[in-house]
């Protein structure tokens, strides 16, 4: 009953997933896995001079979601494996402090991103490995400043690439934990953003 449980819920993912490349795994050769994340986000108008000594020196943490099945292994050493994921991350509203012709100015800026993205495994031992990812980022952000500034034109929304580098530690429990810097790209016309991330992961 326990096998049958398991097999139904790798079927049920790889639907959602990937639609017709995952139809052609078998849901005994399917391997998943579904995590939360929290880390720091941050969202970098373009062409501000931004003060670094108080930039996101008030950030939140930002708290997301995601889900992964593996596509097969890379022809490098005894093979790296090899995934397909996708998740959602809010960034939390932060401040970004800024040079003006009159003084310092500050911008409070927030978003959310939802990716899809490659996920290469390098092993370095049977338990830890490091890991690189590559795949695109539908960016969305909104920002205020105070009354009486004049409005900083980074709203709106924009695909960007994502690229992530990581590292991970798996537990024979199924539990997978991870630390990971991700560039999601561009977030508006006039923005870009990224985030920090710690996260855990299960494998089904």
């Amino acid at each position: 009953m326990q096998t049958v449980s398991r097999t139904l819920k790798a079927a049920i993912a790889a639907s959602i997933l990937f639609g017709s490349t995952g139809a052609a795994l078998a849901a005994s050769e399917a391997d998943f896995y579904a995590g939360g994340s929290l880390g720091f986000g941050a969202i970098a108008p373009d062409n501000l001079k931004v003060d670094r000594k108080y930039d996101n020196a008030d950030a939140k943490l930002s708290a997301g979601f995601f889900v992964g099945g593996r596509l097969g292994a890379l022809p490098v050493s005894s093979g790296w494996p090899l995934w397909r994921e996708a998740g959602v991350q809010d960034i939390a509203r932060h401040r970004i402090r800024y040079d003006t012709a009159a003084g310092k100015s500050e911008l409070t800026a927030s978003g959310r991103t939802a990716y899809l993205a490659a996920k290469v495994d390098i092993p370095l031992t049977e338990r830890f490995a490091l890991y690189g990812k590559l795949g695109a980022a539908r960016n969305r952000v909104s920002a205020s400043v105070p009354a009486g500034q004049p409005p900083i034109d980074i709203a709106g929304s924009k695909t960007g690439v994502l690229t992530g580098f990581g590292a991970q530690y798996a537990f024979d429990n199924g539990i997978t934990l991870r630390g990971e810097i991700t560039g999601l790209g561009k977030s508006s016309k006039n923005s870009s953003a990224g985030v920090l991330n710690f996260a855990a992961a299960y494998r089904f």
